[in-house]
């Protein structure tokens, strides 16, 4: 029997398509589960896709998500408004391709967090001063408004934002990018996009960081002066569940040119 849980962003259009899913596969015997569903649909558009994820981040080995966007285009997203009951007559018969990304580990002072597309270190009232380690190895230090670490799924999020590189989310990378970097004869850095391979362990130091904000995707801590990040690609991964063809070419033509 299928299980389901509905996220949905909470706006009046988004809750009556959450509505009209939940009625439609209910009546055709599904169970809504919020606590022990085997897909979650989000309604919304990317950052609800994001929410969605943190919130089951604990069972992602039994879950897969779907989502259908109820404003602008959402990379995460396969439906739009108006194709609610394909949604659902695909999700009641048909047997989706599950495609698995890995997710951005980040080891925090004792604390571990997870990212499904980035994370971001700013600070938009002071420069920051980071220093760079890949793999144990000294990389640069880095003057600046601040660091993007993004996933391949993530490439297309912030870090395209920043004139990162758009990686194919098959590929098992992450990509350094620079934000605001400070350069002249006393500061240098590699003032380019960095692509590292999924074995690698990045590592920063907050040598300067007063005000600086750690972002994770959809939300915000504050690291302290002199905090250590490692960060590399997860082992632990988030199931997307596609129910009809949709190639990453078409997605991208989608999203940003058409």
């Amino acid at each position: 029997m299928l299980r389901f849980a509905i996220i949905s962003k909470d706006n009046t259009k988004s809750i009556k398509l959450k509505d009209k899913i939940c009625q439609i596969l209910t009546q055709q015997g599904a169970i809504e589960d919020p606590s022990n569903p085997s897909i979650v649909i989000t309604v919304g558009g990317d950052g609800t896709m994001l929410r969605a994820i943190h919130e089951y981040m604990d069972h992602l080995d039994t879950i897969s998500f779907i989502g259908i966007h109820s404003g602008t285009l959402g990379f995460f997203t396969n439906y739009t408004a108006d194709q609610v009951e394909e949604l659902c007559e695909d999700i009641l018969h048909v047997e989706p391709s599950i495609h698995e990304y890995n997710l951005l580990k980040i080891d925090l002072e004792d604390e571990v967090y997870y990212a499904v597309n980035e994370l971001r270190i700013e600070n938009v009232y002071h420069t920051q001063s980071i220093d760079m380690y890949i793999n144990d190895e000294f990389l640069q230090s880095f003057r600046g408004n601040g660091v993007c670490l993004s996933t391949s799924a993530g490439s297309t999020g912030y870090n395209r934002s920043l004139n990162g590189p758009i990686i194919e989310s098959s590929l098992n990378l992450m990509v350094m990018t620079e934000i605001a970097g400070i350069h002249h004869r006393k500061y240098k850095s590699l003032q380019s996009p960095l692509v590292m391979g999924g074995d690698t362990v990045f590592k920063m130091v907050l040598t300067k960081s007063d005000k600086a904000v750690l972002g994770i995707d959809h939300f915000t801590i504050t690291p302290r002066s002199n905090a250590e990040i490692s960060c590399c690609l997860s082992h632990k991964t988030v199931k997307m569940a596609f129910f009809k063809p949709f190639p990453y070419t078409k997605r991208l033509h989608q999203a940003f040119i058409k």
